[in-house]
């Protein structure tokens, strides 16, 4: 309709999707750029573009802030002793 998209009202809708897949999860949009900052890293997103898509003054912020630390790049990580 051309107008700003209200918080609640999203927030909402997305109970009631995360309702019918049958999510767990307290669905809202901070979740979704959580999940997706987390996964572009784990893909090896370059974190300077992805910080500038979250639109982040620094990459560190979008480090600390939007990205987990994966157990299995914990792994990689320890085994690059073996190499």
């Amino acid at each position: 309709m051309g107008t700003m998209l209200e918080h609640r009202n999203i927030r909402r809708e997305m109970g009631r999707i995360a309702e019918k897949i049958k999510i767990k999860t307290h669905l809202t949009p901070h979740v979704l750029r959580h999940s997706f900052a987390t996964r572009m890293i784990e893909k090896g997103a370059n974190v300077k573009a992805l910080s500038n898509i979250l639109g982040h003054a620094k990459v560190q912020m979008t480090l600390d802030i939007y990205t987990d630390v994966m157990q299995d790049f914990k792994k990689d990580t320890i085994n690059l002793l073996d190499e």
